[in-house]
């Protein structure tokens, strides 16, 4: 009885973990201060993206240098889908991370808000990639 009630904890947080929704969670420099890099401006980009056009997994639909020590940017990308995702999807995804309360990096699944579950068809996310 005491060995199983530590197992269902352990396995419970690893179901958690695994079925991640809408989150705010990145890169350790999401939290770096720079007011360049922010989710709305990133958000202003990728308005210039075509409604039709096709992103596949790791294609950025949107970047914007991130200044300071790290380097790198701030990108928005579809991970995980079955044949990429339109533009318009893309930033109708982007406007629910930043209602969740994001103001830098996130991931939201692609049929938010009927399905947070990342498996079921993917995600987009905002990083910082190098």
């Amino acid at each position: 009885m005491h060995f199983t009630t530590p197992l269902l904890t352990l396995l419970s947080l690893s179901s958690t973990a695994l079925s991640l929704g809408i989150n705010c969670r990145g890169n350790g420099n999401c939290g770096l201060p720079d007011s360049r890099a922010s989710l709305d401006r990133l958000r202003d980009v990728a308005r210039g993206a075509g409604d039709h056009h096709f992103f596949q997994n790791g294609d950025h639909i949107a970047c914007l240098q991130f200044g300071g020590a790290a380097g790198g940017s701030l990108c928005a990308f579809p991970q995980g889908t079955r044949g990429g995702i339109e533009g318009w999807k893309a930033k109708q995804l982007l406007g629910f991370i930043r209602d969740h309360g994001c103001t830098r990096c996130g991931s939201v699944p692609v049929n938010f808000p009927n399905d947070n579950d990342v498996n079921s068809a993917g995600q987009l996310t905002v990083n910082w990639v190098s």
